[in-house]
């Protein structure tokens, strides 16, 4: 479980594989048949990334390199480093005029523009670093614990279920790395990891039933899930399961992505001209920038290009890394897509090493986050993600040109 957890192809293949497993499950009615070429396209995509993860663990960037040849950070920084985001925090609520857990405003509304998401996705790494020093410590200390709970307020504030489990899984991914370097994990610590994950997701199912409640103005128990399982028309199969309904939402947020697709392929092969039409007026350079480059850029330079998603429900929105370059170039585009995810990690791990290699067990983490969440939506558009791959690599710059400045300093001194 530790090889496949720190290592992000294993990571893409085994969830690829479960989500379609889980979609024969047939819990929501308004899912379309899983066609054959859809099908076939998938597992040769789990195919080719499991063999090159093979290659990858045989490098094993995170075991060889951790982050312990780092010099530790005061707490006293991280907490000052909190405490700051928590008072930008409450400057964008002004701002905003509200707060998105108190219902005074809605979470996609809240923020300043322009400069929110860099906000979020600075709180978000330094987030993730709070936890990584937790992890390198034998003894947690009250004073990181208390940092990181004040490094997340925000982010409970804000309704932001996915940031939160953004940071969660970055920390999970450096506790696995650094505990299988130091000792094999004992059966009872498994058992606790996966209670601690059958925690989570039933929250996750709790806060959905909580922020659709609160926007339908909703009041019944936040275990029912009966707006959801409404929505999306759940089956006689699950209503009448002994599943605890909150679990309902993971198993939509795994499959919803891989039917809404589904449903846009079936609808565009259906009618061939809208997606010729799609291409012809499709440039190289349009695929790249909205396929390849953070949102927060590519909005801004070549404006916002709205594809339609034809979901097969109202609140299901995802559709999974695949559907923009499917509807770019068709299968065509999906194939370079999973070729792009194949050589991203080896490159960019290879640019860590050699700018910031007390940072390697960090950033393999959050590429393993990357394509954890890859399909769910495009993360190497989604700036709050992928914007947090350079981060490392810019600190790791900081650290040399500090250093070669505190050199010549120490020589013309001396």
């Amino acid at each position: 479980m530790n090889k496949i957890i720190k290592n992000p192809y294993y990571i893409f293949g085994v969830e690829w594989a479960f989500i379609i497993a889980t979609y024969q499950l047939g819990w929501s009615n308004v899912y379309p048949k899983l066609r054959f070429n859809v099908l076939m396209f998938f597992l040769l995509a789990v195919l080719l990334t499991v063999l090159v993860g093979i290659l990858y663990s045989k490098l094993d960037w995170a075991a060889k390199f951790s982050d312990t040849g780092k010099k530790e950070i005061n707490s006293s920084l991280y907490f000052k480093s909190s405490v700051f985001f928590c008072v930008v925090f409450l400057i964008e609520a002004l701002y905003s005029h509200g707060i998105p857990l108190f219902g005074a405003i809605s979470y996609t509304e809240f923020g300043i523009p322009k400069i929110h998401t860099f906000i979020m996705v600075a709180n978000t790494y330094l987030a993730i670093q709070i936890g990584n020093q937790m992890v390198k410590r034998k003894n947690v200390r009250r004073a990181d614990l208390l940092n990181l709970i004040l490094s997340i307020t925000p982010f409970i504030l804000q309704i932001s279920r996915g940031t939160i489990a953004i940071v969660l899984m970055a920390i999970f991914v450096i506790f696995i790395t650094q505990f299988n370097r130091e000792r094999k994990m004992r059966g009872r610590t498994k058992m606790l990891l996966v209670l601690l994950v059958a925690i989570g997701l039933y929250l996750f199912g709790i806060l959905g039933n909580y922020r659709l409640n609160t926007g339908m103005r909703l009041t019944e128990p936040l275990v029912k899930s009966t707006l959801i399982m409404e929505y999306t028309d759940a089956s006689p199969k699950f209503k009448n399961a002994k599943i605890p309904k909150p679990y309902y939402w993971t198993y939509l947020y795994a499959t919803s992505p891989l039917a809404n697709l589904q449903n846009q392929i079936l609808v565009l092969q259906g009618n061939q001209s809208a997606l010729t039409d799609s291409v012809v007026v499709s440039r190289p350079v349009d695929f790249i920038f909205r396929c390849f480059i953070p949102d927060v850029f590519s909005k801004k330079l070549l404006g916002i290009r709205l594809f339609p998603v034809i979901q097969v429900s109202p609140v299901l929105t995802a559709s999974s890394g695949f559907f923009m370059p499917y509807m770019f170039y068709g299968f065509g585009g999906m194939m370079l897509y999973l070729i792009y995810l194949l050589l991203l990690p080896l490159w960019y791990m290879v640019l860590v090493k050699r700018t910031s290699p007390a940072r390697m067990g960090l950033a393999n983490a959050l590429l393993v986050v990357l394509f954890l969440l890859s399909p769910f939506d495009n993360m190497l558009a989604f700036s709050g993600v992928s914007l947090l791959l350079p981060i490392p690599i810019l600190l790791g710059l900081v650290d040399s040109w500090r250093g070669a400045h505190h050199y010549r300093s120490y020589k013309e001194f001396s």
